[in-house]
C-alpha cells in the first residue's frame, strides 16, 4: 500500500509491540494514536483511538529500512486535514517564542511562552528518535530530546513540564 494522506500505518517499537499512526500530509505530517498494541486492530478500532500527538517525521521514515507498514487507508476529514499550530523557542535570552500556524504559512512572533503550552514543538523527527520518544512515553522514562524541547520560563529560569513527552 502506498503512503498517502489518510494512510494508517503500524510503527514498530520492538519485536512484539507497536503503535498505529496516520499520515496527515504528504510532506511528513503524521499523528500517533495512543495505544501500545500487541495484536492487530481493525481500521475502525484504530480510528477510534485517542491521539497521542500530531507531529512531523522525515519522509524516509516510510522507507523499507524502518518498516513503518501501511495497513489501511481512510480519507481524512476536513478537521483532520487542519495542521495544528506549533511552536519554537529561542534557546538564548530573551527566549522568544514563535507560533507557526497553517503549517508555517503564518508566524506569530515574540509570544510569551505560556501561549505555547498545549502546542507541539515545530520539529521534524528522525524515525529512530520518534520511536524512542514513543517508547519512553510508554515506559515512563524521560527522553533527552523531549527534555531539550521543553519550554523555558524566563521568569523562574527553569524549564516547564511542556511538552510532557
Amino acid at each position: 500500500m502506498k503512503r498517502q494522506e489518510g494512510s494508517i500505518f503500524k510503527l514498530p517499537l520492538n519485536g512484539n509491540q507497536w503503535v498505529y499512526g496516520r499520515v496527515t500530509s504528504p510532506n511528513g505530517g503524521i499523528l500517533v494514536y495512543d495505544k501500545l498494541c500487541h495484536t492487530d486492530l481493525t481500521k475502525q478500532e484504530i480510528l477510534q483511538l485517542p491521539i497521542l500527538f500530531p507531529t512531523s517525521v522525515f519522509k524516509y521514515a516510510f522507507s523499507k529500512k524502518y518498516n513503518w507498514l501501511m495497513v489501511h487507508h481512510e480519507p481524512l476529514t476536513e478537521a483532520e486535514k487542519e495542521i495544528p499550530p506549533m511552536y519554537t523557542q529561542d534557546k538564548v535570552p530573551p527566549f522568544n517564542c514563535k507560533i507557526f500556524i497553517n503549517g508555517g504559512v503564518d508566524v506569530i512572533r515574540n509570544v510569551p511562552y505560556t501561549q505555547c503550552i498545549g502546542l507541539q514543538p515545530a520539529v521534524v523527527w528522525e524515525p529512530e528518535l520518534m520511536v524512542e520518544r514513543i517508547k519512553f512515553y510508554y515506559s515512563g522514562e524521560k527522553s533527552v530530546w523531549v527534555e531539550h524541547l521543553k519550554l523555558f520560563n524566563p521568569e523562574t529560569g527553569e524549564k516547564t513540564n511542556w511538552p510532557p513527552f
